[in-house]
């Protein structure tokens, strides 16, 4: 650790220069060199337990959990990780939370759905009576595990008796900008959008 941190839940402070501290405070007659010595020696086991302290409560909140420890929270909110990398991981975790709190409202499940796709772009659109369409723009395809994955926590935030379509389209030469032209495939000139 290298500079101050303040953590997010607490009003703890890391202090990374104990041993300088605690020598600073010896008064003048008491700054001999093994005087200091024994100061330093002392403050070097409050530092490692500093440092030990800090890293647990910063390296189990899930901004920076990586690992064992994003497996954990996976664990917790009840989504595994099947082998995906750690951003994309701590992605759906982060969708999972919402969608394990959710109360299906349209707000809910536009968050979940930028979420998990990871689009430039989302668009929701309700289809009346009962159903909505999702649309995300995206630089490139969601590879097939990664739209499985999309696809289940799509239908476990979806409302009862709700019918619902997931799209992705693509920017760029292969794909449309325009909102109004996402159902359009084809034109034989390669897939402007699917749905997942």
């Amino acid at each position: 650790m290298s500079s101050e941190i303040t953590t997010a839940t607490t009003d703890l402070v890391y202090i990374p220069d104990h041993a300088a501290r605690a020598c600073a405070k010896l008064i003048t007659q008491d700054q001999k060199p093994r005087t200091r010595a024994l100061v330093e020696a002392l403050s070097a086991g409050a530092q490692l337990l500093e440092d030990q302290i800090f890293d647990l409560l910063v390296g189990r909140r899930l901004e920076v959990a990586a690992g064992d420890a994003l497996d954990q929270w996976g664990a917790i909110v009840g989504e595994k990780r099947l082998g995906l990398v750690d951003g994309d991981y701590r992605r759906f975790i982060r969708a999972r939370i919402l969608a394990n709190t959710s109360k299906g409202s349209v707000d809910e499940i536009i968050a979940v759905w930028a979420l998990v796709t990871g689009g430039m772009t989302v668009r929701y659109f309700p289809m009346y009576p009962a159903g909505y369409s999702m649309l995300t723009i995206r630089g490139s395809w969601l590879s097939a595990p990664l739209r499985r994955r999309v696809r289940r926590i799509m239908e476990d935030i979806r409302p009862a008796g709700v019918e619902h379509e997931l799209v992705e389209a693509l920017t760029g030469p292969y794909g449309y900008e325009e909102i109004a032209a996402f159902y359009v495939l084809g034109y034989d000139a390669g897939t402007y959008a699917r749905v997942l």
